[in-house]
């Protein structure tokens, strides 16, 4: 679970794990540190899904063709 994050949305035609490495470039120009976790609609889960980065999870409270990034609980 996210402490603090924020909304991604995808680009028409970007796959998911594009739209992952997009977003952590994205986060650490805005925020100045690395995001560890993102959460992605459990539809959009898939094999292609993946990232040395940060860890992926689903979930039912994101709209699909979106995801959450930042820094989970742990962290």
């Amino acid at each position: 679970m996210l402490r603090r994050g924020m909304l991604w949305q995808s680009a028409k035609g970007d796959t998911v794990s594009e739209s992952i490495g997009k977003a952590i470039e994205y986060y650490r120009e805005k925020y100045g540190c690395d995001p560890d976790e993102v959460e992605i609609n459990a539809a959009d889960c898939g094999k292609e899904v993946q990232s040395k980065e940060v860890s992926v999870t689903s979930s039912r409270y994101v709209l699909r063709g979106c995801l959450l990034i930042g820094v989970g609980e742990k962290t």
